[in-house]
């Protein structure tokens, strides 16, 4: 009888990060749980809608020099000065490039206003990607 072929790599999923990291922009979005102070203090800033939000993503897979689709959006809340998003990106190994500086430039390539970073990216899940629910 012939040897049983190895598996193929593909027959276990690699491990990927998933880092998180959280940025406050100049953007607005009204929810209903909005404050009143909220909704005065953001009044002139635009909205976070669908197309600044993929220009977001697209800065945040340039940043970190991977595909937008494993860049996700975990989090958008409102804040005095704007919004703070919560970030998740799926990437092979924590990248340094993924620094504020980066960020803003990326940022400013797609038309949108500079961040502040609240959270400084960091690990949350070394899992394969299947086991992190993200679908490539």
């Amino acid at each position: 009888p012939s040897p049983s072929p190895s598996p193929s790599p593909s027959a276990s999923p690699s491990p990927v990060a998933a880092v998180s990291m959280t940025a406050e922009l100049g953007f607005r979005q009204l929810t209903a749980d909005a404050s009143h102070f909220q909704v005065l203090a953001t009044a002139k800033l635009p909205i976070f809608d669908f197309i600044a939000q993929f220009k977001y993503r697209q800065a945040v897979a340039d940043t970190a020099n991977v595909l937008v689709s494993l860049v996700k959006i975990r989090s958008i809340t409102g804040v005095a000065n704007g919004i703070a998003v919560e970030t998740i990106i799926h990437t092979p190994v924590p990248p340094p490039s993924l620094t504020i500086a980066n960020l803003n430039n990326n940022l400013a390539s797609q038309g949108l206003p500079a961040a502040v970073l609240v959270a400084a990216p960091a690990v949350i899940s070394t899992l394969p990607l299947q086991q992190q629910g993200v679908n490539v």
